[in-house]
C-alpha cells in the first residue's frame, strides 16, 4: 500500500508540476500579446 500511495503522491506532484509549466506557458502568451498591443 505505502508503495501505491508514493506512485499517487509521485503523479499529483507531476499533474501540478505540469499545470505550472502550463499556466507560465500560458502567461508568457498573455503577457507577450499586451506587450505587442501597447506598441
Amino acid at each position: 500500500m505505502q508503495i501505491f500511495g508514493d506512485l499517487i503522491f509521485k503523479i499529483q506532484k507531476e499533474k501540478s508540476n505540469l499545470l505550472i509549466v502550463i499556466s507560465n506557458y500560458l502567461y508568457v502568451i498573455y503577457e507577450g500579446k499586451s506587450f505587442v498591443l501597447r506598441f
